[in-house]
Order: structure tokens, then sequence, then C-alpha cells
């Protein structure tokens, strides 16, 4: 057992250090109504996905080593908008690290809302994952809806660490 986890160490650092096929999406989106956007990055590589989004609703979603395991995965989601959702899952053999911001732009129009989602499973490395969420309301109740933000973080690493750090800010009048 010992033998194969070192030759299984050993075959991750080789694919680490030498040449091999990346995975890597940048996407940017704006506009006044729905932004919607979906990534799914699968195979022995190194997978990169970054999201910007600017709308009125935003929908975020990446999934990176899910049918065939990643070497490495690294997301970063940006969202503003009224109402946020995004959503990460994350297997690789490495590190997987997850970044998502989102801005609630409440107003008159209704309390904004937040919502994320990370996901991750590491064989060999560790799991990060940062999330950061305010909201606000310039309208009292909303009937009944206020500002909110809900964030979860699942995380599992077989030989390496986890961290997560989640800060929230809502303002409701």
């Amino acid at each position: 057992m010992i033998r194969k986890l070192i030759l299984a160490a050993t075959a991750l650092i080789a694919l680490s250090a030498g040449a091999q096929a990346q995975n890597t999406v940048t996407t940017t989106q704006s506009s006044s109504g729905t932004n919607t956007s979906t990534t799914t990055q699968n195979g022995v590589t190194n997978s990169s996905a970054t999201l910007s989004q600017l709308g009125f609703t935003n929908t975020g979603v990446a999934n990176q080593g899910q049918s065939i395991i990643s070497i490495n995965n690294s997301n970063t989601m940006t969202q503003n908008g009224v109402f946020n959702t995004a959503s990460t899952a994350q297997s690789g053999f490495g590190s997987n690290g997850n970044s998502m911001t989102q801005t609630g732009l409440g107003g008159t129009t209704g309390a904004a809302q937040n919502t994320a989602t990370a996901g991750q499973f590491a064989v060999f490395g560790d799991n990060g994952s940062s999330i950061s969420q305010t909201t606000s309301s310039d309208v009292a109740g909303n009937n009944g809806v206020a500002a909110f933000n809900h964030a979860m973080v699942g995380q599992t690493s077989l030989l390496g660490n986890n961290s997560s750090s989640v800060g929230q800010l809502a303002n409701s009048p």
C-alpha cells in the first residue's frame, strides 16, 4: 500500500512538473437582465475558470474534474446584481482553489440576495475556498423579504489540508 502511494505521488509530481494540456476559460457577461454561465472542465490537466457578471440576475456554475479528475483546479467568480447565485464543484489529484465575490445591488426593485456553494475534493493536495458576500436593500422589509446572504462549503482532502473563509454583510433598513 505504501509503495502504491509513493508511486502515485511520484506520478502526480511528474505530471505537475512536466508539459501538459491546460483548460482555461474566461467569461465576462453584462446585461440589464439575466446572465447565465456554465463551465465544465475535465481531464488530467490543470483547469482554470474565471467568470465576471454584471446584471439583474446572475447565475454562474463551474464544474472541474467531475467526470475525469483534474490535476489542479482554480475558480474565480465575481458577481454584481440583485440576485446572484454561484456554484462550483472541484475534484483534483492536486489542489483546488476557489474564490467567489458577490455584491447584491438591492434598491427599490427588491432586496438583494446572494447564494454561493463550493464543493471540493483533493487526493494529495489542499482545498482552499474564499467567499465574500455583501447585500443591501433600500426598502424596509421589501414585502417581508430582507437582504440576505447564504454560503455553503464542503471540503474533503485525503492527504492534504482544508481551509475556508466566508465573509458576509447584509444591510436592510
